[in-house]
């Protein structure tokens, strides 16, 4: 905690007694000026107490342009204490959706379910656990477009769980689209 003490008396002995009671412009100036000294201090250690609880984390995409801001100048009285309070975060469903093209690897997993494996161009490892079910439709349905020289897209969507580096798209669902074949128009010469 900050302590400031105040050595200017705020009025003289031999007027002491009248002005007790009523509070003086001086008066008023000092104490004003004790609370923005009070304010910086606290200000200070607050801004010390945040550098020692969290790390600095700088992302270096925004660092250039961080530089190139200019910061407005406001006056020492107009500046507002920062907050300490911890942050937070929201509680939110992390649902994925993952495309493919290619008919996955897929093998029997638990409660009659079939696990697929996926990998995105960072080379990063995904597996789905579907139906089942569903997972026999959905090579039915990929049989079926193929057969009739179609092109398909397939879609594994459910909750991202993340286990010892891997990410696992638990409680999915899939589903197989026909892609549609553009028509082109024919101009008409008359």
């Amino acid at each position: 905690m900050t302590q400031v003490i105040s050595t200017k008396p705020y009025w003289n002995e031999a007027e002491s007694k009248t002005r007790r009671k009523q509070t003086s412009e001086e008066t008023l100036q000092a104490q004003e000026q004790l609370l923005i000294q009070i304010l910086e201090e606290r200000e200070k250690e607050l801004r010390e107490e945040q550098r020692e609880e969290k790390p600095n984390f700088r992302n270096p995409k925004n660092e250039f342009k961080n530089k190139n801001k200019k910061k407005s100048k406001q006056p020492a009285s107009a500046k507002q204490p920062q907050k300490t309070a911890p942050v937070k975060p929201t509680m939110a469903k992390i649902e994925v959706t993952i495309k493919f093209s290619e008919i996955p690897e897929a093998e029997p997993a638990e409660n009659k379910k079939v696990k697929l494996y996926f990998m995105d161009e960072n080379s990063n490892k995904y597996t789905g656990l579907i139906n089942k079910k569903s997972w026999n439709k959905a090579v039915k349905r990929i049989e079926e477009i193929s057969a009739n020289e179609g092109e398909w897209i397939g879609a594994v969507a459910g909750v991202l769980v993340a286990e010892e580096g891997q990410f696992t798209v638990a409680n999915a669902g899939i589903q197989i689209f026909e892609k549609k074949k553009k028509e082109v128009k024919e101009e008409s010469s008359e």
